[in-house]
């Protein structure tokens, strides 16, 4: 069946018995006016099989092979991508948004789902369990972070930072969470929370936290503390 997504609908001009639907999985075809009876011969059928319809949210790149991409597709998962040879599908999540690949071990992944959801993983295996830990409001899209240098005796790839209504900080890899920013409020009806986190290269102590206009927090001690920075318009 089509994706329930869906974005546009035509009817062909000399038969409108052909429907046309244009939605998150694809173009796809009905010939008997939108029956779904597959079993007479109708219902719909993909029709963009030699189409490339996949739209991405974020990219993550392998420290050790400049070959290697990962990318996170809205409704179609997990993707590998190695120069030269044809992309590997991974059925993680339905939207895998943010992944991210361990400095220490390139067969550990993370990826991030809709509403906060993370998944670790290391291939060969896709078993997993989402991590936990948190207690507060996200979004449907929320900034995942690896650290890319290490903290004292800590690896990078153990430092993760997820930007929620408040940004949240583990230093063993997803195993255990620690709230660190002050709380991002509410708007309006709704909560706001966390849009951006930048984390410098040069510094593991720095640690950026944007709101969703032009103001953010910064820390300069690892997360210890946090002074509000007012953006200009």
């Amino acid at each position: 069946y089509p994706h329930v997504d869906h974005h546009s609908f035509a009817v062909n001009p000399i038969n409108s018995r052909i429907v046309y639907d244009g939605n998150d999985g694809g173009l796809w075809v009905n010939y008997a006016a939108g029956s779904n009876d597959v079993q007479s011969g109708s219902g719909w059928q993909l029709h963009s099989l030699d189409m490339v319809t996949s739209r991405f949210y974020h990219f993550a790149f392998d420290k050790n092979n400049i070959n290697v991409t990962w990318a996170g597709a809205q409704d179609q998962g997990l993707w590998k991508i190695v120069k030269g040879q044809p992309p590997t599908y991974y059925n993680v999540l339905g939207d895998a948004m943010q992944p991210l690949v361990s400095a220490q071990n390139s067969n550990h992944i993370f990826a991030e789902g809709p509403d906060g959801e993370i998944v670790p993983f290391t291939l060969p295996k896709l078993s997993y369990d989402s991590l936990t830990g948190f207690t507060d409001a996200c979004g449907w899209d929320n900034p995942f972070k690896m650290s890319p240098v290490p903290h004292v005796s800590t690896p990078s790839s153990s430092i993760l930072y997820v930007g929620r209504q408040h940004v949240w900080q583990s230093t063993d890899g997803g195993n255990h969470w620690k709230e660190l920013a002050p709380s991002f409020g509410q708007s309006g009806g709704g909560y706001s929370w966390c849009s951006a986190i930048g984390l410098p290269a040069w510094n593991v102590n720095v640690i950026y936290a944007a709101d969703g206009g032009i103001n953010f927090q910064l820390s300069t001690n690892f997360g210890v503390s946090w002074r509000k920075q007012i953006g200009r318009a």
